[in-house]
């Protein structure tokens, strides 16, 4: 999962720079798939993933 901001705003950006489908979406955290490739975007919300902007890096977190 990425860590964003503003998921809607991501999901968007998504969309038209990759051409990424949307698999479901609950507004702060978005499914989407690339080439058959899922993945996901959300707002951190204490789930031991930090924003971006706070942290000054990426930030994903991993979930198996």
């Amino acid at each position: 999962m990425l860590a964003v901001e503003d998921a809607p705003a991501a999901v968007e950006w998504h969309k038209r720079a990759f051409g990424a489908q949307v698999l479901r979406d609950s507004g702060g955290v978005a499914g989407l798939a690339i080439a058959g490739a899922p993945f996901f975007v959300g707002e951190p919300a204490k789930n031991s993933c930090e924003n971006p902007a706070k942290v000054g890096v990426t930030s994903a977190r991993v979930e198996v």
